[in-house]
């Protein structure tokens, strides 16, 4: 709201009362100003304020019917979205590098589990076959499985030109 001061009372040195005509040409008495409000904000000018200026601010009646004269509502800019936005971006980026992360590991994770279930399932298909293993301070399951192991580890991953697909 835009007004004309008509005149302006000085309470005390944070309080002020005014009479103004707003621009629909209403007139109020007895408005309140205060220096700084109750939120924080303060009011533009106010040391300055005189008869016959041009104001702006929140006009506001109270239940009592006392008016109160409060500091223009600045607009509000599209910082607030592109802050939010700048927010959503950056939690975005660090999802995909978790998840890049969490691929690796998967893939490392399946490379441990299945040369663990390939090594014991071919130790014991060859224990099955073998009668005797020479005696070490291992079972001769154990060393089989390592022995497993070790190979579907290093053989996992598989050169495509070497061994080319089913024919």
């Amino acid at each position: 709201m835009k007004a004309t001061l008509d005149g302006v009372e000085v309470k005390n040195t944070d309080w002020k009362e005014i009479s103004l005509t707003r621009e629909s040409g209403d007139k109020l008495t007895e408005v309140s100003v205060n220096r700084t409000s109750k939120k924080g904000e303060v009011f533009p000018n106010f040391d300055n304020l005189q008869a016959g200026q041009t104001i702006e601010g929140e006009l506001w009646q109270s239940p009592a019917g006392k008016w109160y004269l409060f500091p223009p509502r600045t607009a509000k800019t599209a910082s607030g979205v592109a802050y939010k936005a700048q927010v959503i971006e950056k939690a975005v980026e660090r999802k995909e590098a978790s998840i890049g992360r969490f691929q690796d590991s998967k893939e490392y994770s399946i490379k441990v589990s299945s040369t663990f279930r390939a090594a014991v399932d071919s130790a014991i298909a060859e224990y099955q076959e073998q009668s005797r293993v020479s005696v070490t301070t291992r079972t001769p399951l154990e060393q089989l499985f390592e022995k497993w192991r070790e190979y579907y580890w290093f053989e996992f991953d598989v050169d495509s030109n070497k061994y080319p697909p089913f024919k």
